[in-house]
C-alpha cells in the first residue's frame, strides 16, 4: 500500500493484515502524489500524478533507481494506477479516462486506449493477463475489460475504445461500505479494494469461471517442499531408489481443465504414472472454465537426493538488488546415498575471488543433469562428476563463443616461435603468459594471472598478449578489434582502454544469455534471501528455451 500524506510504502501480510515494517520504505521528497505502484519482485515502480514520469526503487532496501525510470508521455499527465505482465507498463489516465502501455524495458509508448464513459473517475487497475479491471471512486465500481494485446493494439489510434468484459465487473462495493475505492490488486483468488474512505481494504471473491489455479500437486516419491497455489515453479527432489512417480494434481475449480505432462505411462494403473529415467520436469497446465486462461506448474527434477548448506557467504550491492546473492559450500546427497561436498565457495576464494569472478549473478542451480552451476559477472563455476569423483571447477566459459563449444569455433592461435621476454609457457597449446604484450609493452597480465589461481581459474591459453586485429585465423569479439587481449580457455585478460589496467571481461554475464536465454525471468537470477549453515537446499532445475 502506498501513502501520499506520509509519502511511504506501506507493506502488510496479506493473510493477517498486519503491519510488515521492515518491508517499508520512504519515498524520493519529489514523489509527492503517489497513486498506483507495481513491482517485478526485484524493482518497485511508483506513479505520480504531479510528475511526468514513474520512479523506480529497490524492493528490499527501498533505494532509487532511477535509471529504471519510465518517463511518459504529455498527455499521460495524470498518472494514477499502474500494472505490467513484466514487458508492457500499463498506466491508467485520470483525467483522460484513458490506458496507456510503454515498454517496460525502452519506455517506449506502444499504444493508447480509452474507458467507458461511465468509468470516468479511474483510480487504479490490476490485471491477471486477460482481463484488466479498473477502479471507478465516483461509480463505485470496479469496471472489466479485455486487456489488449501487443503488438495488434498498436494498430488502433488513440481513440480506440477498451473492449469489455461486463461479466467480470463488480458492482456491488457500495453495498459492502466500500464507497471510495482506490487501489486493487488481486491473488487470483480474491480481489483487494483499498477505500479512502474508511481506511480499509476489502476483498470480493473472482468469478470461479476465470480460476486457472492448482488446488493441490503431489509426486509419489519426489519431495517438492511446501505447495502454494501462486508459486508455478518447483524443483523435485527424487528419493533414493525411486524409478516413476504417481502425479496428483486437482484444481481449485471443478469446472477447470487439468493436463499432466508427460502423458500417463501405464494406462492400466490407477493415477498418472510418470516414468523418471529421461525425465527432466513435469508440468500440469489447468485452463479455467471459461477457456481464456491457462496457467502451468512446472516441476524440475533435481539430480541429487538432498543439499544442505555447510558454510555461506552473502553478497549485497545497495545500488543494484539482482546482485544479492550467497555463495556457499554445500553437502550433496547423491542418487546412490552417498555424500560429497560442493565448494563453491571454497573454489571462489581460492582462485581470487572478486577480483577473478565478480559477483555472483546467481543463486546454485541445475540447467544440466548432474550439475550444479553458479553463475559470476567473470564467469561460471559447475560441480560436475569429471570421471574421477565430483569437484567444483570453472566452466570453459570462452569455449562456448570461440573455442570447439561454439558455434564460431575460432579454434588457437598458432604459438609463437620464440618465447617472449619473462614469459611462461603454459598448457598443451604452446603459448606463453607474460607481463607484456607481443609488441614489448607492460600488460601485468602474469602477475594478475599467478594472483588469481594460475591454470585453475583461467584454463590455459589460446593466445598470447596481443592486440585483436579481427584477421582470419585469429581470436577476437567484434567489439574488442584493436584491444590487447589474452584468450583463456574460461577467461579473457585485456586491457582497458584508456587507463593501461589488467582486468577480465564480463565473461559470466555473456556467457549467461548464451545458456539460459530467458535468465531475467528466472527467480534464481533475481534478488535472493541469506541462507544459513544447515539449510536444506533445493537449487531451482531450469530448463533452458
Amino acid at each position: 500500500a502506498q501513502d501520499g500524506a506520509a509519502d511511504a510504502v506501506f507493506a502488510y501480510d496479506t493473510a493477517s493484515g498486519q503491519r510488515v515494517p521492515e518491508r517499508e520504505f520512504g519515498l524520493d521528497p519529489a514523489n509527492i502524489s503517489p497513486a498506483g505502484i507495481w513491482s517485478d519482485g526485484t524493482t518497485v515502480w511508483v506513479s505520480d500524478g504531479a510528475l511526468d514520469r514513474l520512479l523506480a526503487y529497490g524492493l528490499r532496501r527501498g533505494g532509487r533507481l532511477p535509471d529504471r525510470d519510465i518517463a511518459l508521455v504529455e498527455s499521460n499527465g495524470d498518472a494514477r494506477g499502474i500494472w505490467s505482465d513484466g514487458k508492457t507498463m500499463w498506466v491508467l489516465d485520470g483525467r483522460r479516462a484513458r490506458l496507456f502501455a510503454y515498454d517496460l524495458e525502452s519506455g517506449t509508448l506502444e499504444a493508447e486506449r480509452v474507458l467507458v464513459g461511465a468509468n470516468r473517475d479511474p483510480r487504479d487497475i490490476w490485471s491477471d493477463g486477460v482481463s484488466i479491471w479498473v477502479s471507478d471512486g465516483k461509480a463505485r465500481h470496479v469496471y472489466a475489460y479485455r486487456l489488449p494485446l501487443l503488438p495488434e493494439a498498436t494498430r488502433g489510434d488513440a481513440t480506440s475504445a477498451l473492449e469489455r468484459a461486463r461479466d467480470e465487473d463488480f458492482a456491488e462495493l457500495a453495498r459492502a461500505g466500500n464507497t471510495s475505492p482506490r487501489g486493487i490488486w488481486s491473488d487470483g483468488a480474491v480481489l483487494y479494494v483499498a477505500d479512502s474512505g474508511t481506511d480499509r481494504v476489502y476483498t470480493y471473491n473472482m468469478p470461479d469461471a476465470i480460476d486457472a489455479r492448482l488446488g493441490l500437486l503431489a509426486l509419489s516419491g519426489i519431495s517438492i517442499g511446501a505447495f502454494d497455489p501462486d508459486r508455478t515453479g518447483y524443483t523435485g527432489r527424487v528419493g533414493i531408489g525411486v524409478t516413476s512417480t504417481t502425479v496428483t494434481a486437482v484444481a481449485v475449480q471443478a469446472g477447470a481443465g487439468v493436463v499432466i505432462d508427460p502423458p500417463d505411462a501405464d494406462a492400466a494403473t490407477d493415477g498418472h504414472q510418470v516414468a523418471l529415467e529421461g525425465t527432466a520436469e513435469i508440468t500440469v497446465t489447468v485452463t479455467s472454465e471459461d477457456g481464456r486462461r491457462a496457467r502451468s506448474y512446472r516441476v524440475g527434477l533435481s539430480s541429487f537426493a538432498a543439499i544442505v548448506v555447510a558454510e555461506t557467504r552473502y553478497q549485497t550491492v545497495a545500488t543494484n538488488p539482482d546482485l544479492d546473492h550467497n555463495i556457499a559450500n554445500f553437502e550433496v546427497t547423491l542418487a546412490d546415498g552417498s555424500t560429497v561436498r560442493a565448494g563453491f565457495l571454497d573454489a571462489y576464494n581460492r582462485t581470487g575471488g572478486l577480483r577473478r569472478w565478480g559477483l555472483a549473478t546467481s543463486e546454485v542451480i541445475e540447467i544440466e543433469t548432474g550439475t550444479l552451476t553458479q553463475f559470476y559477472q567473470r564467469g561460471v563455476l559447475d560441480f560436475h562428476d569429471t570421471g574421477f569423483g565430483y569437484i567444483v571447477e570453472r566452466r570453459l566459459a570462452w569455449d562456448y563463443f570461440g573455442g570447439h563449444l561454439g558455434e564460431n569455433d575460432q579454434g588457437v592461435e598458432p604459438a609463437p616461435q620464440q618465447a617472449p621476454r619473462g614469459g611462461v609457457q603454459v598448457g598443451v597449446f604452446g603459448h606463453y603468459v607474460t607481463n607484456v604484450d607481443m609488441e614489448g609493452n607492460p600488460t601485468g597480465f602474469l602477475d594478475l594471472f599467478r594472483a588469481l589461481g594460475g591454470v585453475e581459474g583461467f584454463g590455459i591459453p589460446k593466445t598470447d598478449a596481443r592486440r585483436d586485429s579481427g584477421a582470419a585465423g585469429t581470436l577476437y569479439q567484434p567489439e574488442s578489434v584493436g584491444l590487447v587481449r589474452q584468450y583463456f580457455q574460461a577467461a579473457i585478460l585485456q586491457i582497458t582502454p584508456g587507463s593501461n589496467l589488467a582486468e577480465l571481461t564480463l565473461l559470466g554475464d555473456d556467457l549467461r544469455a548464451v545458456l539460459v536465454p530467458g535468465w531475467k525471468a528466472e527467480a534464481a537470477f533475481g534478488p535472493a534471501l541469506p541462507l544459513a549453515s544447515g539449510d536444506a537446499y533445493f537449487p531451482p532445475v531450469i530448463i533452458p528455451s
